[in-house]
Order: structure tokens, then C-alpha cells, then sequence
């Protein structure tokens, strides 16, 4: 777990009233890069109950079996390890930004 990990779950039951928390990381999920798949899904499966809500609200399952099925899912995860998206490098109003943007990516049709 890192060190913000704790701080970042206080700070979002103060914020929302709810409890999140998520300790496992992506580092050591891409140290196994042929159970991917499965260990993400361990990782969405071990998410608090208000999490994992939000998890499945945007249909992840799909996303993560599509991408593993076309063989980018490591590659995706890994891109994602690579981002440092602690509020001291990323302020809240660009965190939107971002949160739009993928859930704009996330539900283009495809033809």
C-alpha cells in the first residue's frame, strides 16, 4: 500500500461519506503479465462495497474482457502505472478532465 493510500481513504469518507479503499497496486499486478486479466478482477473484486459500486456501474468486466481478448490489457495498465495522479501533480479541475475523458473513450460506439 502506499503511503497516501490511508490518507487518500480518510479523505474520501470525509469528502463523500462513504468508505473507499483499494490496496493493491498496479506494480505488482504487472509482475504477472499472464494472469492480468484475473488478477485485476481480484483487485475490483476486493474493493469496498461503495467502490466496487462505481466499478460496476461502469461496466468494467466488458471493458477488461475486451481489452484482454484483443491483447492490450497489459499495455493499458501499464500506461496507467506510469501516471502520478497525486493532487499535488494533478488539481481537481484537471482530475475531472480526465475522469470525462475516459468515460467519453469508454462509451463511443463502435461501428
Amino acid at each position: 500500500m502506499s503511503v497516501g493510500a490511508p490518507l487518500l481513504a480518510r479523505c474520501g469518507v470525509k469528502i463523500t461519506g462513504q468508505a473507499f479503499n483499494n490496496t493493491p497496486s498496479l506494480t505488482s499486478m504487472l509482475a504477472d503479465d499472464k494472469n492480468i486479466a484475473a488478477q485485476l478482477r481480484s483487485c475490483i473484486h476486493g474493493l469496498s462495497r461503495s467502490a466496487a459500486e462505481v466499478v460496476e456501474a461502469y461496466n468494467f468486466e466488458d471493458k477488461i474482457a475486451r481489452m484482454d481478448n484483443a491483447g492490450i490489457l497489459y499495455a493499458v495498465l501499464s500506461d496507467f502505472s506510469d501516471l502520478d495522479l497525486r493532487t499535488s501533480q494533478v488539481s481537481n479541475d484537471a482530475m475531472g478532465y480526465i475522469f470525462e475523458e475516459l468515460l467519453r473513450g469508454a462509451n463511443k460506439p463502435r461501428h
